[in-house]
């Protein structure tokens, strides 16, 4: 049928998608855990989940109860990376148990990660006739580590059957992977076992370096450590709390070093970083001077805090607890909230209780502490970053400046391959200011009015002939993020040929 004469009307979407004011802070840790896959990055969103997949207290690494602190202090979302020294003396292991059968091994039962849980998976199989007069043996199996309990009944050792032992046991099991061994008869049932235990299961604590939480990305599909964080696009927030576990300050100095510059080379990302009571205040200082990031901060001393198995108090660093602060916050209120004056759920004392006069003087030195509150609770007492520059000196003004300068980086990507003319320009402006008088309202920018808050400049001054030929298109936006005077200018720069919106930060006083 045809269209009758007159007047239609289509709906059409604009092509310049809207900047959108999204927080989603999701952490992310590296550290050693009870169990779990090895340097995967597993994305967790409550603690429950954690000890499903990493296991609980039960070992000599911080993280497990780090990761507990970051929810207990308001935290969602993190990723965990499991690490562990995997080369030479020491070196992690994955527990196992051989099945024989007259003094011939058939198969071997192997823990499904590495580590010292799986030494208490205990093991009994039996067999079982088919009937009365057929002498056929069939096999039961029960495994149990803990409050996992599996049994798998009345299995085949032909592996056309269905029931097959080997196939229904590494389908099925949570605890352990299983493999005929070589020699072994396929028809041959394994010998009957009564309440053996695995063994050789090893944690690679004892031999950890700076290089097994730095990991590596020599090998963009093997990568380990810090390194395989790059893989997990939304996190903004990074934390090692087990770099406490090296004895070494020059190692430690790595870790950190490897976390500052992860941030500083990867967006929308910020560190935090964590120094042990052992450390007196002057070695703190002397320690803080090796690090400069606008990107990272350092809190000072440890926390001690209860452990929730046994209610005993012990030293624990405090990075993890401040990712659920910060991340609480942002939630609550936007990163330009600052992280500071907030108490911390389940602290009860520092492992070396401060001087007001030391905590002012760490403070000073871009050090953040704890104040002890009687009757109370322990409060972050510092909001500093790392930065050596006044303007990035604290941690909602950098943070608010990436999250901004992300978001309209992101939402002016449609500017690219348009007419690079008036219209366009016009256009960004609009855009832009729209954009940015939400987040005004919102608190993320200072100022009594719009214009004290912020300008977007995209005039011929800064798109001359010889930039828009050359399909450069520039427009430049100033944050008042802390008072009407002090701005931060992020330019953005679209470029026609390599698709790409850059960036530039600088600081320009009125």
């Amino acid at each position: 049928m045809g269209a009758l004469p007159g007047i239609e009307y289509r709906k059409t979407s604009s092509r310049s998608n809207k900047i959108v004011l999204k927080e989603n802070p999701v952490a992310g840790f590296v550290g050693v855990t009870e169990k779990g896959p090895l340097h995967e990055a597993v994305k967790i969103r409550d603690y429950n989940q954690f000890l499903r997949i990493f296991g609980g207290f039960d070992t000599a690494g911080f993280l497990p109860f780090s990761v507990y602190s970051f929810f207990q202090n308001g935290g969602k979302q993190c990723y965990v990376v499991r690490t562990a020294h995997l080369k030479g003396e020491g070196a992690a292991a994955r527990a196992g148990f051989t099945l024989e059968s007259e003094g011939k091994a058939t198969a071997r039962l192997t823990a499904k990660s590495e580590g010292i849980w799986a030494n208490r998976i205990r093991v009994n199989l039996w067999h079982v006739p088919t009937s009365r007069t057929n002498r056929i043996l069939r096999v039961n199996l029960s495994l149990n580590c803990g409050p996992i309990q599996e049994d798998f009944l009345d299995l085949s050792a032909n592996p056309d059957d269905e029931d097959f032992y080997l196939s229904r046991i590494g389908e099925r099991s949570r605890l352990v992977d299983i493999n005929r061994l070589s020699g072994g008869e396929e028809y041959e049932l394994p010998g009957e076992v009564y309440n053996s235990c695995f063994s050789g299961g090893r944690e690679g604590i004892s031999a950890l370096t700076a290089g097994d939480f730095i990991g590596s990305a020599s090998d963009p599909l093997k990568k380990t450590g810090l390194a395989l964080l790059e893989t997990a696009l939304d996190v903004n927030l990074l934390a090692i709390p087990d770099t406490a576990l090296l004895e070494k300050d020059k190692d430690r100095l790595s870790v950190h070093r490897a976390l500052v510059d992860h941030a500083e080379n990867n967006d929308g990302r910020f560190s935090l970083l964590d120094l042990s009571g052992r450390l007196s205040p002057q070695e703190a200082v002397k320690y803080r001077k090796k690090l400069c990031s606008s990107k990272a901060a350092l809190y000072y001393p440890d926390l001690k805090v209860i452990d929730p198995a046994d209610q005993s108090i012990f030293a624990l660093p405090a990075s993890c607890a401040m990712a659920g602060i910060v991340s609480e916050l942002d939630l609550k209120h936007g990163c330009y909230y600052p992280p500071g004056n907030r108490f911390i759920e389940g602290a009860v004392a520092l492992s070396r209780p401060l001087l007001k006069e030391e905590m002012a003087w760490l403070y000073e030195e871009g050090i953040n502490s704890f104040m002890k509150v009687p009757g109370k609770g322990i409060k972050v007492w510092g909001v500093r970053t790392l930065s050596d520059d006044p303007s990035w000196r604290f941690i909602n003004v950098r943070r608010t400046v990436t999250f901004l300068g992300a978001a309209i980086k992101k939402g002016t990507a449609w500017a690219v391959f348009e007419p690079n003319d008036l219209a366009l320009r016009k256009r960004l402006v609009r855009h832009v200011t729209s954009y940015l008088i939400d987040v005004w309202r919102k608190g993320y920018l200072a100022g009594k009015t719009a214009d004290e808050a912020f300008y977007v400049r995209c005039d011929e001054e800064l798109n001359p002939p010889e930039n828009v030929d050359s399909g450069i298109l520039t427009v430049e936006v100033g944050l008042c993020v802390v008072k009407p005077a002090e701005y931060i200018t992020v330019t953005l720069h679209a470029e026609k040929e390599h698709t790409k919106v850059i960036i530039d930060e600088e600081v320009v006083y009125g």
